[in-house]
């Protein structure tokens, strides 16, 4: 029996994660931000007895969602990716220069603000100026797993002193308690060869993981085929560089030789990211490589996909798993539960503290009303997570044992006031651009 209890998170059903059956009538306690008990009411209320009692019978619990990989300062570009235009080349570079850390502070509030309001408790993002987005997280309040984009050759922020800049950040926040830091090289046809050995091993010395695009466009593939004669999975293996903890964000590109490489490796966690895949083709194998025991993890991206939502890529990665393999149920709403929620923490090596509900983990939490006409009748809950829950549904988010939502309201910061800079921030951005 827990001492010290905080608080009591009651739900009329329970979903814990990880293949545990939900359970009716019961609840979490919750003491210095992680869970001590999880069981029915009536024990806890017995437990203890003097503990404030947040939730009751009319909601559904849940572990916050892990979106693996996304760009949260890139909320900039927002609806603006719809043609034929590659959004990366053609879109983010030219812009990106312009960027400056307050703008992506600005930004980057935005996105998490979404983030929360949507059930996402953990964002691992990819992008310049991670300071700043630190911040954003910190203030708004979700857990990050950041990594300063570095890059060596190519792109808008192109230099020598990136790999400094980007392990600088690393350190500054290892022993942070929602902040993770990653090492994050932009992709292997981005940061020359030294730069990449340079930043795998510190990665493997500081014990943090390694978060790069990898197989993500044509470009990409033909630029490495032609420096050195190989695609980019085969390349990373040669150097010797995937026997640690490497999110490896799309694949879209890898061929089955280089997927027979990642399996091989159970560190290397590809992000299927279901709406940007869909829409630039083509679509990562995401049932039959974790038919291959291959974890893979749920990722938002950024535009063309101009939602933050990992509970709604979860949906859309059912249907297009389905789309893909003519295989009805090829990929099943529990099995995308999981690609959304522990399978994204192992892929950022935590799996051991978020992701599941029980004894231990920290306290990352959504309480979802059931009272809507949407969850109505509720049936399986843990399948409705992902086939009918939305953001109107999230009542309440806790990320390690602090409210950061509350009614659906952000508590953190106020949601309009975030918009409104946010809408500046966006404006002051492109107005130099034809």
């Amino acid at each position: 029996m827990a001492t010290g209890v905080d608080f009591i998170v009651e739900a009329g059903v329970v979903v814990p994660g990880a293949g545990s059956p939900p359970l009716t009538g019961s609840g979490v306690a919750v003491s210095g931000g992680r869970l001590v008990e999880l069981g029915p009411m009536v024990e806890l209320r017995r437990h203890h007895p003097h503990v404030p009692v947040h939730g009751g019978p009319e909601f559904l619990l849940s572990p916050g969602a892990v979106n693996a990989h996304t760009h949260l300062g890139l909320v900039w570009a927002r609806g603006l990716a719809h043609d034929d235009r590659h959004p990366v080349y053609d879109l983010f570079w030219p812009i990106e220069g312009s960027l400056t850390p307050e703008l992506v502070g600005r930004l980057a509030r935005v996105a998490v603000a979404e983030s929360l309001l949507s059930g996402v408790t953990t964002i691992a993002d990819h992008y310049f100026f991670a300071e700043a987005t630190a911040g954003a997280c910190l203030e708004v309040g979700a857990r990050g797993a950041l990594g300063q984009t570095v890059m060596t050759e190519f792109g808008p922020w192109a230099s020598p002193s990136a790999v400094a800049e980007s392990l600088e950040f690393v350190r500054r926040h290892l022993h942070d308690e929602t902040i993770h830091p990653v090492v994050a090289p932009h992709a292997p046809d981005t940061v020359g060869e030294d730069a990449l050995v340079e930043l795998f091993g510190a990665a493997a010395e500081l014990g943090v993981p390694v978060h790069l695009h990898l197989a993500q466009s044509r470009r990409e593939i033909d630029t490495m085929v032609e420096r050195c004669g190989r695609g980019s999975v085969r390349y990373l293996n040669d150097l010797g560089l995937l026997d640690q903890t490497v999110v490896a964000a799309h694949c879209m590109f890898a061929t089955g030789a280089e997927f027979d490489i990642i399996a091989e490796h159970p560190g290397v966690s590809p992000v299927y990211c279901p709406t940007v895949h869909a829409l630039l083709s083509p679509v990562l194998p995401a049932a039959d490589l974790l038919g291959r025991h291959i974890n893979v993890a749920l990722g938002s991206d950024a535009t063309p996909n101009d939602r933050y939502d990992v509970w709604t890529e979860a949906r859309t990665a059912v249907t297009g798993q389905a789309v893909l393999t003519g295989r009805p149920g090829a990929l099943r709403p529990l099995e995308a539960l999981d690609m959304a929620t522990v399978r994204g923490a192992s892929a950022l090596g935590l799996e051991g503290e978020i992701a599941r509900l029980a004894p231990g983990m920290k306290a990352d939490l959504v309480l979802w009303r059931t009272d809507t006409a949407r969850m109505t009748p509720l049936g399986d809950p843990a399948a409705m997570l992902v086939t009918a829950a939305g953001s109107r549904e999230v009542h309440s988010v806790w990320v390690e044992g602090r409210r950061v939502v509350e009614a659906g309201v952000l508590l953190g910061a106020e949601e309009a006031e975030v918009a409104a800079t946010g809408r500046a921030a966006v404006a002051e951005l492109l107005s130099g651009v034809a």
